[in-house]
């Protein structure tokens, strides 16, 4: 692992549970939906199956936060739909974008236990993090990363991030797996339920 790796997974997950301790995140995401216009809601599509939802998200168009990603903000799931709904419109970024699908996947019929996932990674293509959605289907765990993969277990949803944005030999840096709340409220109905190094227990 790279000095700028160790030095991640030293001090981030500090950094992460002092976040949460003050609630952070909350109040800045609330702050920037207000500055988003009220009329760029939609109520979420209501999809029949994950393989619907994954079609959707093919229209997805990326946009980082503001000031290249450093403004690092979470918008309303019904933003996203309005903007999924218009071409012109680019969508969110990673947790943006995947805090809509797992919003979407609580209202499919058969899906259970819908995970919402934040991970980093150090590796030959350098480091970064990454949040997607994790979840069951009648029985089986699934990983949604823009498009739908396989699990065996939840857990090796973290080193699956890492291998495909990091290369094959990258090493994780931090998770945290939080719950989802409510579908279309604030996220402050999310609670972490691991944060590095605790494991994931359901």
């Amino acid at each position: 692992m790279t000095t700028k790796g160790k030095l991640i997974s030293i001090f981030y997950p500090f950094l992460i549970r002092l976040a949460y301790l003050l609630n952070l995140r909350i109040p800045w995401s609330l702050l920037c939906r207000k500055l988003q216009d009220e009329t760029q809601r939609k109520p979420l599509t209501k999809y029949k199956t994950p393989e619907e939802l994954e079609a959707a998200m093919k229209n997805f168009q990326y946009r980082k936060d503001p000031l290249n990603g450093s403004i690092d903000y979470v918008s309303h799931p019904e933003y996203v739909q309005w903007a999924l709904d218009n071409p012109d419109v680019k969508d969110e970024d990673c947790d943006g974008g995947h805090w809509y699908v797992a919003n979407a996947l609580k209202m499919i019929p058969g899906v259970e236990n819908v995970l919402f996932l934040n991970s980093g990674w150090d590796g030959p293509k350098g480091s970064g993090g990454h949040s997607t959605a994790v979840y069951q289907y009648f029985g089986k765990w699934y990983h949604f990363d823009w498009k739908i993969y396989s699990l065996e277990d939840p857990c090796s949803a973290v080193s699956d991030v890492a291998k495909r944005y990091g290369g094959p030999n990258a090493e994780v840096t931090f998770w945290v797996w939080e719950s989802v709340g409510e579908v279309g409220k604030d996220r402050s109905g999310w609670k972490p339920l691991a944060i590095v190094p605790d494991k994931l227990e359901l």
